[in-house]
């Protein structure tokens, strides 16, 4: 595996949690994030999906 890094472990963790619906608090404890500004950096990721099915009037 090229260019992997712990890291991509943790932001997959981190985005599969927040996904999940856990708490931005919740998950800045678990993952021993000093700031929750940190911790907001995968808060995008919680976010509805646009509805690709909708259609524009």
């Amino acid at each position: 595996m090229e260019d992997f890094r712990f890291h991509d472990l943790r932001h997959t963790w981190a985005s599969w949690l927040i996904q999940s619906g856990v708490p931005l608090s919740v998950l800045q404890e678990m993952g021993g994030w000093e700031s929750i500004e940190m911790v907001r950096r995968y808060a995008h990721l919680g976010a509805e999906p646009p509805d690709r099915t909708r259609t524009e009037n």
